[in-house]
């Protein structure tokens, strides 16, 4: 049991992490918990998903494919490809972008 003057390193803490990743530690986002920011767990890795299909269609694969491979519809594959840098489906700070 910790007590209020011990130090912080004393204290008991589990790593769960989150929807993201099993441990905080192996987190794939570079400036902190997503969660400290103010978004969802569910926006969290639509945000993520967004991003591989963005990825993949400036790659050239065809939306389609995309699509079909991460198990969105055809129409929100475009979606997401058009979302470059839109405010409200980028809710993540600059500084808090997947890694």
């Amino acid at each position: 049991m910790r007590r209020r003057a011990d130090p912080p390193d004393l204290a008991d803490y589990r790593d769960t992490g989150c929807v993201l990743a099993p441990s905080c530690l192996r987190c794939p986002l570079p400036d902190g918990c997503a969660l400290d920011f103010g978004v969802t767990p569910t926006e969290v890795l639509t945000i993520a998903r967004d991003l591989v299909i963005q990825r993949r269609i400036a790659a050239g694969d065809p939306a389609q494919r995309v699509a079909a491979d991460i198990g969105v519809s055809k129409r929100t594959a475009y979606r997401a490809a058009e979302a470059v840098g839109h405010p409200r489906r980028r809710r993540l700070p600059l500084g808090a972008r997947m890694a």
